[in-house]
């Protein structure tokens, strides 16, 4: 049983001769206090009992603004305080050491200015890679902090729905290929960004921006053609809703008859009646499966399938039969 007596009862000079490694058990009853005790405990010469008022919930404000000008790690815990007010925030995010600023940029009470402060003026990766990930942050901060040409930065950065289309279009410029791979899928890439993505082969660029629902079948086109219809980014471009007939029978063409292309090819929706009529000749059961399937493939073509010898594609036939043509 922890008494907490312990922790009040020492004298000032008992208290600076028996420094605590205070087990997690410890720290935690300290943490969960009563506020009239920590008020009391909040004068210990132990850093770890500061440092366990600090960051308790029921600290009051006034106890919590004279341990900001503690030592580094007391100011940490009063900056992770989610009780720590705006305005305690705004003077802790001038502290000199980069922790207490990290843990202000995680604190769900720090004002949007100061992110913006932080993210224009802090010199320190870690603070900024957190302003980035701060589910408050806008659009325009984004923006500022992409100015800074920080690349880990960068990548946080090309993962944020809020990052506009302006800003990741900046960043495809100098950034290196990882994060443009992101810039390629990213949903606010505008054609534009992707068109100039696109004029360099790069396989990992190719394969991710074939993903992208706002990519064009023009587009996906120039992928299949500039990649030698590398079978990985043919399989992307046939899963893409975007890909026209046309393109998915250029892919077909041009794929050596390969299993994972055939099968994304037979699960297009906009897949040709005749097209699906050839894949119907597939060796891979699995392609013929999807080919009856297919909303588009015709009686003419389930008829023909009717002799597979694949059982699961019997009982898709049956089921198709029995929904579409009964």
């Amino acid at each position: 049983m922890i008494n907490l007596a312990d922790f009040m009862d020492l004298s000032k000079n008992e208290r600076k001769s028996k420094k605590r490694n205070l087990s997690l058990e410890e720290f935690n009853c300290i943490k969960n206090s009563p506020t009239e005790i920590l008020i009391k405990l909040s004068l210990s010469h132990d850093i770890k009992i500061r440092e366990a008022v600090a960051i308790s919930s029921n600290t009051p404000i006034e106890i919590l603004e004279k341990l900001a000008t503690d030592e580094t790690s007391v100011r940490v815990c009063v900056a992770y305080n989610k009780n720590s007010s705006k305005e305690l925030l705004t003077k802790l995010a001038d502290d000199k050491h980069f922790l207490v600023r990290f843990e202000v940029t995680q604190n769900k009470n720090t004002p949007i200015c100061i992110l913006k402060k932080l993210a224009e003026n802090d010199n320190n990766e870690e603070v900024l890679m957190s302003v980035a990930q701060n589910r408050n942050i806008t659009p325009e901060i984004l923006q500022k902090l992409a100015e800074r040409h920080n690349i880990n930065v960068c990548l946080i950065i090309s993962k944020n729905p809020k990052t506009t289309s302006e800003t990741l279009a900046e960043m495809a410029k100098y950034c290196n290929d990882i994060v443009r791979e992101i810039i390629a899928i990213h949903p606010n890439t505008n054609l534009d960004t992707l068109e100039e993505l696109s004029k360099n082969y790069n396989h990992e660029i190719y394969l991710t921006m074939a993903y992208n629902d706002n990519i064009t079948s023009n587009l996906l086109t120039k992928l299949a053609r500039n990649s030698n219809y590398n079978n990985e980014i043919c399989k992307a471009i046939a899963e893409n809703s975007n890909t026209s007939s046309e393109l998915l029978v250029e892919l077909y063409k041009n794929c050596n008859n390969d299993n994972d292309v055939c099968i994304s090819i037979a699960h297009n929706n906009n897949a040709s009646p005749n097209l699906l009529n050839e894949l119907a000749d597939h060796k891979d059961p699995i392609v013929c499966y999807f080919v009856v399937l297919n909303a588009n493939t015709s009686l003419e073509t389930i008829t023909k399938l009717q002799k597979h010898e694949d059982e699961a594609v019997q009982e898709a036939i049956q089921k198709v039969i029995k929904k579409r043509f009964s």
